[in-house]
């Protein structure tokens, strides 16, 4: 890196970064010649003095030749001490500090997965998507609704940062109003404490999830946060304020970043979801059959391992469990006939 300052009755009125390439062994005196010879062949502003941190292997020639270009002679000196020889420290200490910005942005950029570059790309994103925070809500007709939240850093999950939401404010089946409820929470709590935004935010679903995210970050005055929307059937992209959606290549290392951010939430939702639904139905249908005490409850579904093998098993098989008679195996089985469970799909 060479920094060129210009100095104008002795002020300093410009500084000018200049970054070489293909150097190969040369000398530090070499760079320094052919820099020279490079900045004045095209510069129209030449000046009175030349202040150098060395000797240049053709230094004869060179004055010669600028000044020829000049159409005077040009003062050429080498200065150790003074105030112009802190201006000559000041420049090398301008070009050191130049030289090791560029070189860590070469280093992140060569850290940068493809996929986050193509995917900024490819949506018009207005910075690189390094964290990627993505939503997915899951609900049983209504019930146990909860939301999760994943987290993407440089294009790997970042599973100690997962959360889920337990749905508070929604009463039944309302998967929009459930996300509104969770980017709420998330970013307003996020805005309170000063924390970091992320990157990107990806919501699974259209337009419809899109627009209510994009409305609670507005409200939040949150509405630089990029958020995009990620539509299941057809994989489709939808971006706020464009209401066509956007439609990445199948092969694209975007979209599938996308899918597999996508996909983690609704299996980490998912996941969650059960396990509510499971302690909900383990508590429910068999505290309430007489006889079922905490103890049994526990021997028999860790004997039948759910409660859907529970209710299909025979009396017998309930009563060869430890602390089941045969008559309150009955009494199970004639409980279940009269409030049977049903399972419909998870949504």
């Amino acid at each position: 890196c060479a920094v060129m300052f210009r100095i104008r009755g002795g002020k300093l009125v410009g500084r000018h970064p200049f970054f070489l390439r293909g150097l190969g062994l040369s000398t530090d005196a070499q760079i320094l010649q052919a820099f020279l010879q490079q900045v004045y062949v095209s510069d129209d502003e030449l000046p009175d003095e030349l202040h150098l941190p060395e000797p240049i292997p053709e230094m004869v020639l060179f004055s010669q030749w600028i000044a020829r270009r000049k159409g005077k002679k040009v003062r050429i000196e080498f200065p150790k001490i003074g105030d112009k020889a802190k201006l000559m420290k000041l420049a090398r200490e301008n070009a050191m500090l130049l030289l090791g910005e560029r070189r860590l942005e070469v280093q992140r950029r060569d850290t940068v997965p493809e996929a986050l570059m193509t995917l900024k790309d490819g949506l018009r994103l207005p910075k690189l998507p390094r964290t990627i925070e993505a939503f997915d809500v899951s609900n049983l007709h209504g019930q146990d609704a909860v939301a999760s939240m994943v987290v993407f850093h440089n294009a790997k999950p970042q599973k100690s940062l997962y959360r889920h939401f337990k749905i508070r404010t929604v009463e039944g089946i309302d998967d929009f109003a459930m996300m509104g409820e969770v980017i709420g929470r998330r970013y307003g709590r996020l805005k309170r404490e000063d924390k970091a935004m992320p990157d990107l935010i990806l919501v699974d679903g259209g337009k419809g999830q899109l627009g209510i995210a994009k409305r609670v970050l507005d409200s939040l005055d949150l509405s630089e946060v990029a958020v995009i929307g990620l539509a299941k059937r057809l994989e489709e992209v939808f971006i706020p304020g464009d209401p066509e959606p956007w439609v990445l290549p199948k092969t694209s290392s975007a979209l599938k970043l996308l899918q597999q951010v996508r996909n983690e939430a609704h299996r980490f939702a998912i996941q969650h979801h059960r396990t509510l639904r499971g302690k909900r139905l383990s508590r429910s249908d068999l505290d309430n059959v007489p006889g079922i005490g905490p103890s049994r409850r526990a021997a028999l579904l860790r004997h039948f391992g759910s409660l859907r093998r529970l209710k299909s098993a025979s009396a017998d098989d309930i009563a060869s469990v430890r602390g089941i008679s045969l008559k309150l195996a009955q009494e199970i089985l004639e409980y279940f006939s009269i409030s049977r469970d049903a399972y419909p799909k998870e949504t």
